[in-house]
Parts: C-alpha cells; structure tokens; sequence
C-alpha cells in the first residue's frame, strides 16, 4: 500500500500578522497493489415456481468474489441447463468486485438439484453450494389396479400417488360417469373397497390432489373380469431364464470343443508313440538323399548303349514277390506285412548277379570277332550262398 501525503494550500496575500489556520486538512491517498477478495454465495430472494408454459429465465443463485486484486475468476458446478452472466465493478481504490448470476425456467426436475459455485483467486480455490427449491403443481398418478380384477377377488384399492411442492393438502375421488361404489371408502390418499369385487366396480376413476400452487387429476380405468386372468412368468423371470439357459449353451459349447481337441491331441501322441517303439526293421524307409552329382544335367558322353540278347536276359530274369517295406498296422497277430506275404520264400531262393563292368566300359570293335547278333556277357547270376 502507497500512502501520499497532501497539504492544505496555505493561505496567499499581504497580512501583518500570518498563521495556520486549524484544524490542519491532510489529505491521504491509497493505492492497493493486491488484496484477498471476501468471497460469497447468495439464494434469489423470491420463491422459485414452476409456471406451465412459461420460458422466462429467472436468477436463481448470485455468487460473489469483492474487493479482489487482481480479480478472481469465477465458475459454476451443476447438472442444472441454465445459463450465466458476469459483471465486473471496479472500485476506487484499484480493487474488482466480480459478480455471476445463474438463471434459468424453474421446473420440478430442477428441484433439490444441487448448485455449486467456484471461485479461483491467485493459487486457492473457494466453493459454496446450495440446493434449488421449486415448488410446483401436483402430478398425479393412481396405483392398485393390476388388469386382473375378477369377480370375488378379495381385498383391492387404488391409491393417489402425487409428486408436488408443496405436499398436496387435499385429496378427491370421483368417478367419470357417476358417483363411487357404496362400498368405495375414501381414506386420505386411498379408496378402499369393502368386500368382494363386483361388476360395479368397473369404470372410470379419478383423483384431483390440491396444494398451495394449484391442483391436477390422474385417472385410470378398471374392467372386471369374470375370472382371473393366466399368470405367466413376469418379463424380468423371462430374461433372468434366458440369460441363464444361453449361459448353459456356452458353456457347454465350450467344455464340448476343449474335450475334442484334447482326444485329437491324445490320438496323435499315442500314434508318435507306436511309431517310436517299432524295431528298425519295421519302421517306414525314409526317402533316398539326392546326392549332389545327380544335381548335374546328363550329357551324350555319360550315356552307355548296352546290347543284351532277349532270349537270355528273359530267361534270366527272377520275379520277386512285391514286398513292403512298412509296417501294416491293420494285420492280426502284430506281424509285419512283409513278413506274411513272403512266408513262402527263403534267402536260398535269391540270385545274386555279378556284373562285368569291363565289358560295359569298351563297346567292341569293328574288327572284333563278335558279332552284333551274338549275345554278349555282361553278368553272371550265382546262387546265395550262407
């Protein structure tokens, strides 16, 4: 704070005697370079009422930050669709006073809303709330009757259910087309009928419920039925069961494919398992390896042209008995497969030949005596011999 001091202008002019005239006028002039403002929220004055129809926007709470330097900022909290205006006073002596209104059309769904506001100054944060009260005209509703009144039903009513601000003071019943039941008591906000249900029951009934704003009526009509109606399960039982029967499908869907999978897997370990036990002589074959040199292409010069005689090489030739080289599972007595078809033959049944590889090396000459009609020996087939 800057504090000037002033003097009072002493008096001009040609007198024998000169002196101050008293008291002394001194002047003082402050200057605020920052203040904490004093911070409030205050609820319109006026009763806030519902009026049907109407759009016009009234203030319903006014939230105030004064004397603040540098001003505060101010905000609102709330559900409520209103709107907002600010204004900012600034005072002598360099402070502002920020002001926010909140407005909006009264209706009961605002009522017991709760309305904050928030105010920001420098580093702190100040809130204040209050709670809307409407008051609005009775909405009414009539509850009791369930659409299964029958004759002899025992023991039914229907009962006025308002929602108003203030609570409704005074209850009617009347009925569209006439006057209540002899046997209708009226009791407060509940119409009670004495003894069984009768055909006399039916029709059109309505309740008017009155406060200190206005009244309004609800209505509903009865029809009564010689016989109760079928009770069926209720929507909610409905859902809850279905829910539970397609929680059931799942997962039995579920346990249905893991189970599958799990035999399939089983299958193919006990199979890997058989093949490992199996002797060498049973296992399959594995393919022959490709050696590099047969990667290379033929050429004219690695083709032999070799002459046999057919009458010999026919005589010759031994047919072996086709023979597998794998071991067939489907056979009985757990015998290879190779084993049962060859039960007849013995290895003194097979011929070894040894083949000349000279005469296949040097083709003859032109002037060799043999001739190319004469057979030529290339192998010679020797018994097997143990």
């Amino acid at each position: 704070m800057l504090i000037q001091w002033i003097m009072a202008p002493r008096r001009t002019g040609s007198c024998p005697n000169c002196c101050l005239w008293w008291p002394l006028t001194i002047s003082l002039v402050a200057t605020v370079f920052q203040a904490k403002p004093i911070n409030l929220m205050e609820g319109t004055p006026n009763q806030l009422i519902e009026v049907p129809g109407s759009n016009k926007k009234v203030v319903v709470a006014t939230c105030i930050s004064a004397n603040g330097k540098p001003p505060s900022s101010l905000s609102w909290e709330t559900k409520l669709k209103g709107t907002t205006e600010f204004q900012e006073i600034k005072n002598d002596n360099g402070t502002v006073t920020v002001i926010s209104r909140y407005l909006l059309v009264p209706n009961r769904e605002d009522h017991r809303q709760p309305l904050t506001c928030v105010i920001n100054y420098q580093a702190e944060r100040y809130t204040q709330s209050m709670v809307l009260s409407i008051q609005y005209e009775p909405y009414v509703t009539i509850d009791g009757f369930d659409g299964n009144w029958y004759v002899k039903r025992p023991e039914v009513k229907l009962t006025c259910t308002v929602d108003a601000n203030p609570p409704p003071s005074l209850y009617q019943w009347r009925m569209v087309n006439g006057s209540l039941p002899e046997n209708a008591v009226v009791s407060n906000n509940t119409l009670h009928f004495r003894g069984e249900v009768t055909y006399s029951f039916s029709g059109t009934y309505i309740c008017e419920a009155k406060n200190a704003i206005g009244s309004r009526t609800g209505q509903v009509e009865v029809n009564v039925t010689d016989k109760p109606l079928p009770t069926g399960p209720s929507g909610s039982l409905l859902g809850i069961l279905g829910g539970v029967v397609a929680a059931l499908l799942i997962i039995i869907v579920a346990v249905s494919v893991f189970l599958v999978r799990r035999k399939k897997q089983k299958q193919r370990s006990d199979t890997d398992s058989d093949m490992m036990d199996l002797p060498p002589s049973h296992k399959p074959v594995p393919p022959p390896k490709k050696k590099p040199e047969m990667k290379t292409p033929l050429t004219a010069h690695d083709i032999q042209v070799v002459h046999l005689d057919p009458v010999k090489a026919e005589e010759e030739i031994i047919t072996l008995p086709i023979q597998t080289s794998y071991y067939d599972m489907s056979t009985s007595g757990n015998a290879p497969y190779c084993e049962q078809r060859n039960s007849g033959h013995t290895d003194l049944d097979v011929q070894y030949a040894d083949l000349d590889t000279s005469a296949l090396a040097s083709p003859p000459s032109k002037g060799s005596s043999i001739h190319a009609s004469d057979p030529v020996e290339y192998a010679t087939i020797q018994p097997y011999l143990r």
